[in-house]
């Protein structure tokens, strides 16, 4: 009687710690080639069930496997199509803040965009079925957003290791570069002297060199970024056209976060 309950026990003890190898084969039950090669082991030990189960599974897990190939094969020939593309057009709002200059920026509710440069995508960073998809945002490019009269830009970059250019990106995606935007950016308020483009520019998470972004900022924008002693002066008094708010020149993601939240605030 003792010896059958302290076997009991024991068995008991084995099998709760087997539980996590269980598990796990399990889930490798879904992968093709591993999930046929565990069947073929179950119907070795005379588990039929077992066999079963993880050969349905894995057969499943190849024939999706497969079934995404043709999927990718027409985003990459499609996406560049984007219905987003022709989804709505912008009038022409290019100057339109030059009704409002007896008003400082706090009192505007100004158009804005998230994740404003999505609207192109140059390459994927991970190979993810139809990613771009998802990716892109907007159907606009920064330059129609502008002339629509969109005021407020939201910027994610980071630093591409291949080329050690500032991009911007939406996670698995590199966008554009982030000297064009700046470049694009720059001609806008050149030529449209009644505007003020806000930026935010955040790494959304990626690396990024931030001496180089605020080199870049500077030498597209430098002499146009609104000094903190002039933001409190109506818009047709102010003589500067970018507000910026970034982790930039404070070092610090979040209290670049905290600055723009406090200023429309």
């Amino acid at each position: 009687m003792g010896c059958s309950c302290t076997c009991n026990a024991a068995y008991a003890t084995a099998k709760k710690k087997m539980q996590p190898l269980w598990a796990t084969l399990k889930c490798l039950e879904n992968l093709p080639i591993i999930g046929h090669i565990l069947a073929a082991v179950y119907a070795f030990l005379g588990d039929k069930d077992k066999a079963e189960r993880s050969g349905l599974k894995a057969t499943i897990g190849l024939i999706l496997g497969l079934l995404s190939f043709p999927a990718e094969i027409f985003d990459e020939i499609f996406r560049k199509k984007s219905k987003k593309l022709y989804s709505f057009s912008l009038s022409d709002r290019r100057t339109w803040m030059k009704s409002h200059h007896d008003r400082t920026l706090r009192r505007l509710c100004l158009p804005g965009s998230h994740q404003s440069a999505t609207n192109y995508i140059e390459k994927k960073i991970k190979p993810v079925p139809m990613v771009e998809g998802w990716s892109r945002c907007q159907g606009h490019s920064v330059e129609q957003q502008l002339f629509g009269g969109i005021r407020f830009f939201d910027f994610r970059i980071m630093t591409n290791e291949e080329d050690k250019e500032i991009w911007l990106h939406h996670n698995l995606v590199l966008c554009d570069k982030f000297r064009y935007i700046l470049d694009t950016i720059q001609d806008f308020v050149n030529e449209n002297p009644s505007e003020i483009v806000c930026m935010h520019v955040t790494n959304d998470g990626q690396h990024v060199d931030w001496e180089m972004a605020d080199s870049l900022i500077n030498e597209y924008l430098g002499q146009k970024i609104v000094p903190d002693d002039m933001r409190e002066l109506t818009i047709g008094k102010n003589f500067y056209y970018i507000y910026k708010y970034t982790g930039i020149s404070l070092r610090s993601l979040e209290m670049g976060s905290k600055v723009a939240r406090k200023f429309l605030s």
